[in-house]
């Protein structure tokens, strides 16, 4: 919502009052005509939240949201910035890197193998 205000306001749009938008305003409006947000729009497109995907790949919330801050998992952030939701990594097997937090190795995804056997 802030980002829709503040890009309104760039292109010079005000509301009825002549006045510029705010977050607020933002949120109003999208209220009153019953329009998603970006949160309802990520989940809709499959995003995770930290708890899921950290159950999905056996570790705890607080690696997930470190993850995604370094960039080894993609992360779409909403609300007012401090949120977010990360994309599904698909069949994967995570092969955890060793040390603590600044280790020097790093963890992989590695695709699950496909094992379909033909039964006589």
């Amino acid at each position: 919502d802030r980002q829709v205000a503040k890009h309104l306001n760039e292109l010079g749009y005000k509301n009825w009052k002549g006045e510029a938008f705010t977050h607020k305003k933002v949120i109003v409006i999208r209220n009153a005509y019953k329009l998603k947000s970006r949160f309802t729009r990520l989940r809709e497109r499959g995003m995770l939240t930290a708890d899921e995907l950290a159950a999905q790949l056996g570790v705890c919330a607080t690696t997930i949201y470190q993850w995604g801050q370094s960039g080894f998992l993609r992360q779409h952030r909403y609300g007012n910035l401090h949120r977010c939701l990360f994309e599904p990594v698909g069949n994967v097997v995570l092969v955890k890197g060793q040390g603590g937090r600044y280790s020097s190795t790093a963890p992989t995804l590695n695709a699950v193998q496909s094992t379909t056997q033909g039964a006589i």
